[in-house]
């Protein structure tokens, strides 16, 4: 039973570490270094990878009060830490945003209503909500007083 154990094992290993092989000839998966010219990423467009022009190498060095600047060029006497950064890393194409159907502005007379938001309280109820936001603020008040007094 134990030897059936290894001998199942072993197979399981040996397929795993073939599978790689064989879809790369049969076409599914690219290898890594399967081109002639040992690409890495042969199935991305040439627009995003990473070129010469993409890449870019400024400088951050510290000032003696500890704050760190940053240039493309370090002054001189300083020790600057040079960074390297590609600016193709990461870079997601855009998706399209479907167009938002155009807005009517114009009212019944012809002319031209701009309101900047809509309305979600009735005008004449204004007056009320400023008198409960007034009361709240007692109410909140009156709790920080309490809470003052208990703590102390």
């Amino acid at each position: 039973m134990r030897i059936q154990f290894i001998i199942f094992i072993i197979g399981l290993l040996g397929l795993a570490m073939a599978t790689p092989y064989i879809m790369q000839q049969t076409g599914v998966v690219p290898s890594v270094g399967s081109s002639s010219t040992g690409d890495i990423l042969p199935s991305f467009s040439p627009d995003i990878l990473s070129t010469n022009d993409t890449r870019q190498t400024f400088y951050k060095w510290q000032d003696a009060k500890g704050t760190w600047h940053f240039g493309d060029t370090p002054p001189k006497g300083t020790t600057a830490i040079e960074v390297n950064v590609d600016t193709a890393a990461n870079v997601l194409r855009p998706v399209a945003a479907p167009e938002a159907p155009a807005a009517d502005t114009k009212t019944s007379t012809g002319a031209s209503s701009i309101v900047p938001l809509p309305m979600t309280v009735n005008p004449a109820q204004i007056g009320k909500l400023i008198d409960d936001a007034k009361n709240v603020q007692h109410l909140m008040d009156d709790r920080v007083k309490s809470v003052d007094a208990a703590t102390r």
